[in-house]
């Protein structure tokens, strides 16, 4: 059976003893609801509760157990030539790790918590980008897969939360607790790039994410993500990416 680009669920799992080691073709973050989930995949050992999930990449061997009859586990389960994400994210998947859930993913888990775990395309893409945005890797220090800094993750969260909207530099600053300048600087010491070119990214890369895995109009399309109208996202498309709308959404058609 194939797996969705994006597919968000709420799990349990009935208590017993170890699992039989085993792997899934795609990756996959367990996030905690209630109860606890220790955890033994490639060379780390750790727990699933309140505060910590783990990313699992495709193909690594795990193998797990669960504390309390009434345990509930927030699973996103995603392929990751087809979710859509944007390339300054894919160092987080690289090996794998326990997480600390920082306060934005903490609410966006007792959003989807309340959901029922479901998610529409947007939002689904909005949630892994935010989940990866904002993780606190566990006794992992510096490198690729490190957390970014406090003032950057909280900016980033915010243009990731707030993308289909009129935002200005300001905006995201006063978000963030910084001045323009001085989240700019932030940015460019974090990310290589400046704020405003980052929220285009961050809302070609959510158009692209729906284009392909939905169905909504263009039109829609381009006001969900903070485009005036179609022809504004077109032309975005065009400069900054060399494609447009329509062969976009026959990408995700194939």
């Amino acid at each position: 059976m194939s797996t969705p680009a994006i597919r968000v669920e709420v799990r349990s799992y009935r208590p017993k003893a170890v699992e039989d080691t085993h792997a899934h073709d795609h990756h996959q973050i367990v996030l905690p609801l209630a109860g606890g989930m220790p955890l033994h995949a490639g060379d780390r050992t750790g727990t699933v509760r309140d505060g910590q999930g783990v990313f699992l990449p495709p193909h690594q061997p795990h193998r797990f157990r669960v504390e309390g009859a009434g345990n509930r586990f927030l699973v996103v389960d995603f392929a990751l030539r087809t979710a859509g994400l944007p390339d300054r994210l894919l160092p987080r998947l690289a090996a794998g790790t326990f997480f600390a859930l920082t306060e934005p993913a903490r609410h966006l888990l007792r959003y989807l918590e309340e959901a029922g775990g479901a998610a529409d395309a947007a939002t689904a893409h909005h949630a892994l980008n935010l989940l990866l945005l904002s993780a606190e890797p566990v006794g992992v220090a510096g490198g690729a897969g490190a957390a970014l800094p406090a003032r950057v993750a909280a900016a980033a969260a915010f243009m990731e939360a707030h993308a289909g909207e009129a935002l200005t530099v300001t905006d995201v600053a006063r978000a963030a607790g910084l001045g323009p300048s001085q989240l700019h600087a932030e940015f460019r010491r974090a990310l290589g790039c400046g704020v405003a070119e980052y929220l285009r990214r961050v809302r070609l890369d959510r158009a692209g994410a729906l284009l392909a895995g939905s169905a909504m109009p263009i039109a829609e399309v381009a006001q969900a993500c903070g485009y005036a109208d179609q022809t504004a996202l077109t032309r975005a498309l065009r400069k900054e990416r060399g494609v447009t709308p329509a062969a976009l959404r026959r990408s995700g058609r194939t």
